[in-house]
């Protein structure tokens, strides 16, 4: 009989057991970085359990500042932190200012640190940059008053590397006496220009993209005195709201053909042809200029009325890199419309030069500038439509299209009867043609569609009522 064996008992091993200490800070970074998107609560109590997490979470915990003074108050503890640690500056990207009011002090004031110690931080921070004594010495004077411009001013200055900002700012002046007003922060750059003396300026090299919203849709805000922040070296896209710019923007000339940026959008805003031309001026290369208009100050000394031969003009500094070119109103009434004048007799003639204009959107008399109740148009004038447009336009928007008299007698829908059929040949890459008219559909517009559809273009009409319905 064969000898049995008791089995022998085999143990495993020791392995240490794995934890999140042996994970290295890259792959944490990467984890608390989709937390950070997508669940910020649990991402705060993560930064909290530990010293090392914390350390990790530090680019994300002041990656953004956002601000209300309705809300919530500017904390000075926030501040307070940059000066002591400048690290922590390095990592803020993103500054949103929902409400900038200048001469507005804190809801409460036991908001912050009000011990001497933190007082004499800030002013040590704000000594640092050495601007003209006096202008420094208001400022101090202010931050010691605890008033949030005078904070948010220091805020801009200790964060080199903000590439986004989004601010609500206030009115040049002020609506309750009249008097101008200044933010600080802007005070503060105009006094560094050609001035050696000023240190530690970072001049906001890292700076992409300036929103600026106005607080009031009445008043709107000034935009000259933005120039500073306007030829930021790495600023690329910039819009503006309710900004009301009628006066001369002389201080821009020491800026013209300085700034890098590529997108410009006015938003319900209102300025002279001078101001345009300032601000196209002062940039090298744009890609894409949308202004929406309204008509702020009906009241300004310069009637607001839009040159279109001078904003031809302006624009044909940029003819090489062109690609998007928007031009619309907030106010659509007859009576409020920009330029929308059968009886101006300019255009934007050279938009057919632009090589890689590929989106037009602008007012039917912005291209055809003829009086739209003539009751003719000669066959050769038929080809100035197609003419004003460059090769490479993918897409065309006409809008305040007259509808009186009806389109089968407009000579404007015959130039549109000319561009159906030699669009193929005229604009070969077109592939989409809005019209946005006063009335509804008409059977000249659907015989339209059906010639534009057989060279592969969409044909839209949108059928719009402009004018207010008068009571009684």
């Amino acid at each position: 009989m064969a000898e049995t064996y008791p089995s022998e008992t085999r143990t495993k091993p020791d392995r240490p057991v794995a934890t999140i200490d042996v994970l290295p800070d890259e792959v944490l970074l990467e984890v608390l970085s989709y937390i950070w998107k997508t669940h910020w609560k649990t991402f705060l109590n993560l930064s909290l359990t530990s010293r090392r997490l914390n350390v990790i979470s530090e680019p994300f915990l002041y990656h953004t500042y956002r601000y209300s003074y309705r809300i919530n108050n500017l904390s000075r503890n926030f501040i307070l932190s940059l000066v002591n640690r400048p690290q922590l500056a390095s990592h803020l990207k993103n500054i949103v200012l929902e409400d900038w009011a200048i001469r507005t002090y804190p809801l409460s004031r036991w908001t912050g640190l009000s011990g001497p110690r933190s007082q004499v931080s800030l002013l040590s921070a704000a000594e640092q940059f050495q601007f003209p004594a006096q202008l420094t010495d208001k400022w101090k004077d202010e931050l010691k008053d605890d008033l949030d411009d005078a904070k948010i001013a220091l805020l801009f200055l200790l964060t080199p590397n903000v590439e986004k900002m989004n601010l609500v700012v206030p009115p040049c002046y002020n609506p309750k006496n009249c008097e101008k007003q200044d933010l600080w922060l802007l005070r503060l750059l105009h006094s560094a220009v050609n001035n050696d003396k000023v240190t530690h300026l970072h001049g906001f090299t890292a700076l992409r993209s300036l929103q600026l919203t106005g607080t009031s849709t009445r008043d709107g805000f000034c935009l000259r005195q933005f120039a500073p922040l306007f030829c930021s070296p790495s600023l690329r896209t910039f819009s503006a709201t309710n900004c009301l710019e009628m006066g001369s923007m002389s201080n821009w000339n020491e800026i013209q053909n300085t700034s890098h940026i590529e997108s410009i959008t006015f938003n319900g805003s209102q300025l002279s042809m001078d101001a345009i031309k300032c601000v196209l001026g002062a940039c090298k290369a744009v890609k894409s200029f949308d202004f929406e208009w309204k008509c702020i100050n009906l009241q300004a000394e310069e009637a607001p009325l839009l040159d279109y031969a001078i904003l031809d003009e302006a624009l044909q500094l940029h003819m090489r890199s062109l690609e998007s070119l928007k031009i619309r109103f907030t106010e659509s009434w007859r009576g409020e419309m920009w330029a929308v004048d059968t009886g101006v007799n300019s255009c934007l003639h050279s938009l057919g030069k632009f090589p890689n204009l590929r989106m037009v959107d602008v007012a039917s008399n912005a291209l055809l500038e003829f009086d739209a109740s003539t009751q003719a148009a000669s066959q050769g004038d038929l080809s100035h439509l197609s003419n004003l447009l460059p090769p490479s336009l993918e897409k065309l928007v006409l809008n305040y299209w007259e509808s009186i008299p009806p389109p089968e007698y407009n000579p404007r829908f015959e130039h549109l009867r000319y561009l159906a059929a030699e669009c193929s040949l005229l604009l070969p890459k077109l592939k989409s043609l809005e019209i946005h008219t006063h009335g509804e559909k008409e059977q000249g517009w659907e015989d339209l569609a059906i010639q534009f559809g057989n060279n592969g273009v969409k044909f839209s009409v949108t059928g719009r009522v402009y004018r207010r319905q008068m009571a009684g």
